[in-house]
């Protein structure tokens, strides 16, 4: 039996995250069909776009279930876990601002190969049928590092003139 692992990023993880003191987990949107990761679960329209270069001139969409799609500001902040698939429009184009209870589509990632689906109660198991893998294969989500590793570099000097960098020791930032 061969063990294949693989890591998952999960749209509506659960807020208790933070309350144990465990990093988040990791957290990325689909945009136009593009895996963007994103610095948290709460991000702002205009980042997306940055994160996805969208040119000027477009309007960032969530993508709901139907035809009211929901049109997105700039200066707008969204929650992914209220849906994380998107697409772009011109600005002529952006769909007008109507109430919608419609549910969002929710993209799934595992080894950043993202499936989309209406439901955010996911388990391992639905996971693996969404993905269509066997039960062999394990899923782990896939976290922020708690340090981030930084490289420290050094100049030195053999001469006044000749100046080279040498990578110092790694440490914690």
């Amino acid at each position: 039996m061969t063990d294949t692992t693989l890591k998952t990023g999960r749209a509506d993880a659960p807020a208790e995250y933070q309350e144990l003191c465990q990093p988040e987990p990791k957290w990325g949107a689909r945009v136009e069909d593009q895996y963007v990761p994103t610095p948290g679960h709460t991000v702002t329209v205009a980042v997306l776009k940055e994160q996805a270069k969208i040119p000027p001139g477009n309007v960032l969409v969530r993508d709901l279930d139907g035809e009211c799609d929901e049109a997105l500001k700039d200066d707008q902040t969204v929650d992914l876990r209220q849906g994380n698939v998107f697409y772009v429009v011109p600005e002529c184009e952006a769909p007008a601002d109507n109430a919608s209870d419609k549910k969002p589509k929710l993209a799934f990632f595992v080894d950043d190969r993202p499936e989309e689906t209406f439901r955010a109660d996911q388990t391992g198991k639905t996971l693996r049928d969404l993905f269509s893998f066997t039960l062999e294969v394990k899923l782990f989500r896939d976290y922020d590092s708690p340090r981030t590793v930084r490289l420290v570099w050094r100049i030195a000097q053999t001469s006044p003139t000749d100046r080279y960098f040498i990578p110092g020791e790694s440490t914690h930032a």
